[in-house]
């Protein structure tokens, strides 16, 4: 329904305006964006005082006034507020119907003088907060391909993406469709670890959630680790054998010994090791999601520390000059080998000392002087030393008996018994 002229003044002055002449008027917004239920305002600026004016939104006269003089449309009677002052409209309550381009009219105090302006409104469903959904729950590395949607409500709602808290740019493992909602990953990666969604619209912008994809992958990187940590063990010793892998989920661990299954677990604990503990120690892993499975080997080497050795001779005793002496040295233990030295000097082959590749010393043209002998016998997880051996060295002087002279640690001071 048109609305009545206020007087014939005010339509006179409304339609012969002819010019601005200097006049303005300057919307503070051309657009408008209004949350649907929610208020607009329509803030205008006049470049001097007003002194009646209208306001028109789909041929329909809203709101016209004189002076103070005011009459409204009776569609929008009880929603419409005017600023006298500035010609500034609010309009509550406002819905998709009332989308569109507003028009102001407004006349100068005194003046012919007339300017318009026009402001667009849209009233828009806030953007919701986005939610992110996956089709697959647990993808597996480097196979699977994941779907991820994001869902809001609003109007005219955008999507963006992120990826580990970057800008997702789109590439040809990363592909964005229907507009954005949808984000394919192709051959998916450990490291496409957490995503995000923003829903925005002209009012307002929403993040979701974030999401976290929990890839699945591995096993990979297998080491064993040994305690004490030590190329060769003792026997009777314990030692411990831990496996770990890079791997999710968590894998499964098999221990084989020289081929055999022998545990399951990470760690395998052995206690007082023995000879037949030496070999090869496998772990396997397998990943029950991914359906893969690695392994690695470690040698673990028992050895038996050596004994206290002791030492024999091939003669009870000697004469002086005359006799060769040899002298074995015997030790219990894995791998022993053997030193000899004399009055605590170590030995040099060479000379009247002859060392045999194995244990035995040769003494050649025994001396009263020679001795007392020791051996030492070690290996790789020990070392012992024998008791000092001294040598029974008998010495015959023309026209005497033989006199029978030991080395000098049991000599006594006289240096002879016994003539």
């Amino acid at each position: 329904m048109e609305l009545p002229p206020l007087t014939a003044l005010a339509f006179c002055l409304v339609i012969s305006t002819g010019g601005s002449q200097g006049f303005t008027v300057v919307p503070d917004k051309s657009d408008l964006y209004v949350a649907i239920g929610g208020d607009a305002v329509f803030t205008v600026r006049p470049s001097s005082a007003i002194g009646s004016g209208t306001w028109v939104f789909k041929s329909k006269s809203i709101v016209q006034w004189v002076g103070t003089g005011l009459q409204f449309h009776p569609e929008y009677k009880s929603r419409v507020d005017l600023n006298l002052t500035t010609g500034s409209l609010t309009l509550r309550s406002v819905n998709e119907s009332d989308n569109g381009v507003y028009t102001v009219n407004l006349n100068a105090v005194g003046s012919v003088a007339q300017a318009t302006a026009t402001i667009k409104l849209q009233a828009l469903e806030p953007v919701s907060q986005p939610v992110i959904t996956s089709n697959d729950a647990r993808p597996v590395e480097y196979t699977d391909t994941v779907t991820l949607q994001c869902v809001a409500v609003g109007t005219d709602v955008s999507y963006a993406w992120s990826m580990n808290g970057l800008t997702l740019s789109p590439s040809d493992r990363l592909v964005l469709s229907n507009g954005n909602r949808t984000l394919i990953i192709n051959g998916v990666l450990r490291s496409d670890k957490e995503f995000t969604c923003t829903g925005s619209n002209p009012l307002n912008t929403n993040t979701s959630d974030p999401f976290l994809l929990d890839v699945s992958y591995g096993p990979e990187s297998v080491n064993i680790s040994v305690s004490p940590e030590q190329a060769i063990h003792t026997s009777g010793t314990n030692v411990s054998l831990t496996c770990a892998a890079v791997s999710n989920p968590a894998p499964e661990y098999q221990w084989l010994f020289n081929g055999l299954l022998r545990q399951r677990g990470r760690q395998l604990v052995i206690a007082a090791l023995g000879f037949y503990d030496m070999g090869r120690y496998t772990c396997k892993v397998f990943n029950s999601v991914t359906g893969r499975s690695n392994s690695t080997s470690r040698i673990i080497t028992v050895f038996e520390p050596v004994s206290t050795p002791y030492i024999i001779s091939n003669a009870i005793s000697s004469i002086e000059h005359n006799d060769t002496v040899v002298l074995s040295c015997f030790a219990a233990g894995t791998d022993a080998s053997y030193t000899w030295s004399e009055d605590n000097s170590v030995i040099s082959n060479g000379g009247r000392l002859e060392l045999s590749a194995y244990n035995t010393l040769t003494i050649t043209g025994a001396l009263r002087s020679d001795g007392p002998f020791t051996c030492r016998a070690s290996n790789a997880v020990s070392a012992e030393t024998s008791a000092p051996f001294p040598l029974n060295v008998f010495c015959k002087w023309p026209g005497h008996h033989s006199t029978l002279v030991t080395s000098p640690a049991e000599r006594d001071d006289s240096g002879e018994r016994g003539q």
